[in-house]
């Protein structure tokens, strides 16, 4: 309930400055301890002892409620939203919306104009990793729902959010002309203005 509260109250924020896109994360299937204190990434901390009480189906369920609620919501106020696609080597056990059924289920329930998506190619890179699927593949299937691109890279081990590197698998994703209206969002953690300026140019 608090969850879908922040969410309607960020589309009231996105209404009043004529805002374009509210994009958030699906969810979990139990709750995060806190914030991770190393440097090596900045997921959540999380209980591996929570698994053997998270029911997924349950979990899944509530998301699909949550997301009924919020994509009425969302039309009411003529704001488009999106879903950020997720991926966790390690902590794949924990995360919901990683692998390419989920989003056959997902896009059998909601049209590309009900709410889109923001692929995170560094969560993408790290999904088809832990679960054994091409990446191409994936943005293949999704491609119609894709309204905005989460940029960072990462060694396939931990979401590191490091700048953009040269002759990486991505750059033909970055620069498909299908996807040439979709937002491009650098997502870096502790980079310097130079580094980020480069990737842009």
């Amino acid at each position: 309930a608090r969850s879908i509260q922040h969410i309607k109250l960020a589309i009231d924020s996105c209404d009043r400055i004529n805002g374009q896109l509210y994009t958030f994360h699906p969810g979990f299937l139990t709750d995060p301890k806190g914030s991770n204190h190393s440097d090596q990434n900045y997921d959540f901390q999380w209980d591996e002892n929570r698994l053997s009480n998270s029911n997924h189906q349950k979990a899944i369920d509530l998301m699909y409620g949550a997301l009924d609620e919020v994509v009425k919501y969302a039309q009411s106020k003529n704001i488009k939203i999106a879903i950020e696609t997720e991926g966790s080597l390690h902590k794949k056990d924990h995360l919901l919306m990683q692998r390419p059924d989920e989003y056959e289920e997902f896009m059998a329930k909601y049209s590309s104009s009900d709410i889109g998506m923001n692929l995170n190619i560094g969560h993408l890179n790290l999904a088809a990793k832990a679960f054994q699927f091409e990446r191409e593949d994936f943005v293949d299937l999704i491609k119609d729902y894709i309204v905005a691109m989460e940029l960072s890279h990462n060694d396939g081990i931990e979401d590191q959010h490091l700048p953009l590197q040269p002759n990486s698998w991505y750059w033909n994703l970055i620069f498909d002309p299908c996807l040439e209206n979709a937002y491009k969002i650098l997502e870096f953690r502790n980079t310097m203005i130079a580094d980020i300026v480069d990737n842009m140019k």
